[in-house]
């Protein structure tokens, strides 16, 4: 087996350890540096570094930037706690629909169940919002019964959520019951979520611009004689390189407000 070189080492534990520290420009700045000076990578590790940078922009605000990165990193890296960011993203839009679908791709997908207990609790607050309080009494009771069984401690938030159902009898079940429920109802949406997450990519040609300046770039590509308006912001790892003629792969969607489709820009083809 090769093994990674102490350069790697050193990019992969600095970048983690800034990542912890909430030092967000540094940790993105030097993940950056490590996808362009490294020939080769181990364990995984250009995943995370792009998964550092997508995140660090999150926390610098650039929320849109980091939900197309961590789409881009999960069609490369198929897995829940990917999935779960996503969730958390779309929930903090209020875009209840997408929250949803990545939440039941996450529980669905591969790993432990106590490993999962804040994503249980995501589902909780989702459920909220789609007035479903009985699922979600059950997603927040089984967050708090896998942490009473295994010690660990109750955050003030859960208790906090917990507190506004006047019957809480469903903790007392037991989790192996309140887990077999629950799958039943998380295996109902898994068939429509694979569905919904087989997005159709295209490619095309970016054939004008209306803006190139400091605030990013957006204009006009064309695919199959019809054109689509994209958009990209500054602080997107694609829009410097991003020209005339520029061959691009391409995701198409609807505006929230007036429905009109536009291209997403997932990737650039070289």
């Amino acid at each position: 087996m090769e093994l990674a070189s102490d350069l790697e080492n050193w990019y992969a534990y600095k970048t983690k350890a800034l990542f912890k520290l909430g030092e967000w420009q540094e940790c993105l700045d030097i993940a950056k540096s490590a996808l362009n000076i490294l020939d080769s990578f181990h364990y995984s590790n250009d995943i995370w570094f792009l998964r550092r940078i997508a995140l660090s922009k999150k926390n610098l605000g650039n929320v849109d930037d980091t939900i197309n990165e961590l789409e881009g990193i999960l069609r490369k890296k198929n897995e829940w706690f990917i999935q779960k960011e996503l969730a958390e993203l779309y929930y903090e839009k209020d875009d209840i629909k997408r929250a949803f679908q990545y939440s039941i791709d996450a529980i669905n997908n591969f790993g432990p169940l106590e490993f999962k207990i804040d994503l249980f609790y995501l589902m909780g607050r989702i459920c909220q919002a789609k007035n479903e309080h009985d699922i979600a009494l059950r997603h927040f009771s089984l967050s708090k019964v896998i942490r009473e069984n295994n010690g660990w401690k109750i955050p003030q938030k859960l208790l906090d959520e917990l507190k506004q159902f006047k019957n809480t009898d469903v903790e007392k079940v037991g989790l192996d019951s309140l887990t077999t429920e629950l799958k039943k109802y998380w295996g109902k949406f898994a068939p429509i979520i694979q569905k919904t997450n087989a997005i159709k990519l295209q490619q095309g040609t970016i054939s004008r611009f209306l803006h190139d300046n400091e605030r990013g770039k957006d204009g006009f590509l064309k695919c199959d004689h019809k054109e689509y308006y994209f958009s990209l912001s500054s602080n997107f790892h694609l829009t410097p390189k991003i020209e005339i003629n520029s061959k691009v792969i391409f995701e198409v969607c609807s505006s929230q407000n007036d429905k009109k489709e536009h291209a997403k820009i997932k990737s650039l083809v070289d």
